[in-house]
This record gives C-alpha cells, sequence and structure tokens, in this order.
C-alpha cells in the first residue's frame, strides 16, 4: 500500500515537472 502511494506521488511530481517544461 505505501508502495503504490509513494508511485503514485512520483507520477504527480514527474507530471508536473513535464507541464512546467512545456
Amino acid at each position: 500500500m505505501l508502495r503504490t502511494g509513494f508511485h503514485k506521488i512520483m507520477l504527480d511530481v514527474s507530471f508536473s515537472i513535464y507541464f512546467i517544461c512545456m
């Protein structure tokens, strides 16, 4: 459960960085 939550957070951060770079 913890691993899944961490993965979701990482995905969210990656998406935010991707949007900022755009």
